[in-house]
């Protein structure tokens, strides 16, 4: 009797252990989960701007080997900005899995009821992601991402299609056109200091973290992360 006693409180006393053991686990996910999952999302948008990147850099650079934009606005017959974004996407489709040709209508592309915005949360130029943007023309591609051309000048993507935050510098990126394929926007500083206004996917291709959303000081040769 004294023994099944002693076991009987033994017993209680290892079942509040387990649960003052659960009760501090759960208090310390809640508190690790959303630093956690922020670490996760990121990771999982840089390899999406580096996969997106990297595929659409592939097809223009195959495409602007065969030939030069002024040849596929002359093979188009196409003569305002509208018609030569549309012969420049419509030609690149040889080069490139798309998902669906918009041509000009991007509106088919996104949702032109999001709301985009700059890395610091700033509302974004609708001229520069938006639908009012007549001149340009774009696609999506197979894994959802939306691409939109801007004559001659630049290529936007976002690599989540209608998922995600719409933000510029997360899943949001901008490239400019080269005479052999696309190229990144640096800022040239004496000091390298690291300008989220410009270099966002040169940052993100090349050091591979997106800590300019946590700090300003980030240095092109000195400092890639926050402390």
């Amino acid at each position: 009797m004294k023994l099944n006693s002693i076991y009987n409180k033994f017993k209680a006393f290892t079942l509040a252990e387990v649960l003052l053991v659960v009760a501090i686990i759960g208090i310390t996910a809640a508190i690790a989960l959303p630093n956690l999952s922020q670490s996760v999302d990121e990771d999982k948008y840089v390899m999406l701007a580096k996969t997106t990147y990297n595929e659409l850099d592939s097809g223009f650079t195959r495409m602007l080997t065969n030939k030069s934009l002024d040849e596929i606005y002359d093979d188009a017959n196409a003569t305002t900005y509208s018609a030569k974004s549309k012969a420049v996407v419509d030609e690149l489709s040889k080069y490139i899995k798309m998902g669906t040709n918009c041509g000009n209508n991007i509106t088919q592309c996104h949702n032109s009821s999001k709301k985009y915005v700059e890395y610091n949360g700033s509302s974004i130029d609708d001229k520069t992601f938006g639908a009012s943007f007549s001149n340009s023309a774009a696609f999506t591609l197979p894994s959802g991402a939306v691409v939109v051309y801007l004559p001659e000048t630049h290529v936007y993507f976002d690599v989540d299609g209608v998922k995600g935050p719409s933000k510029k510098g997360i899943d949001i990126f901008d490239a400019i056109i080269n005479e052999d394929g696309l190229g990144t926007i640096t800022y040239n500083d004496t000091e390298g200091v690291m300008a989220p206004e410009y270099d966002i996917l040169n940052w993100v291709l090349s050091i591979g973290n997106m800590d300019y959303l946590h700090c300003n000081d980030l240095n092109w040769s000195t400092k890639h992360q926050c402390d």
